[in-house]
């Protein structure tokens, strides 16, 4: 999450590192997904971009984001995110996918030569 204006990002660890990395849990009765404790996200209404038109956002002082302020005055709606769990085939299969793509291919004729 970016530690000035609450958008939830995407990023590798060098990314996120000087911003807000957690601390992720599920509810109590575990259908959803908290941060920092509690179920504080909004999703803003954004430019189009790609397609998209909403981003999520972590309304942490809850304040809508500073009533609006941090996000320019935009739409503002309170959200929750949703705890989806896969059955084992599915779990198997998503696991069987992310291993092909870690797995490296090499093509052509890569043979060393000793000697003359």
């Amino acid at each position: 999450m970016d530690n000035i204006t609450l958008e939830l990002k995407y990023g590798n660890r060098t990314a996120s590192i000087q911003h807000i990395v957690g601390e992720w849990d599920w509810t109590e009765d575990e259908a959803g997904l908290t941060l920092e404790g509690w179920e504080g996200f909004v999703a803003v209404e954004e430019e189009e971009k790609d397609g998209l038109r909403w981003a999520l956002y972590f309304d942490r002082n809850d304040d809508k984001l500073g009533k609006g302020k941090r996000v320019q005055w935009r739409e503002v709606l309170e959200c929750c995110l949703e705890r989806r769990v896969l059955s084992e085939e599915q779990q198997l299969k998503q696991m069987e996918e992310a291993d092909k793509k870690m797995q490296v291919k090499s093509s052509g004729g890569l043979k060393t030569k000793w000697g003359p």
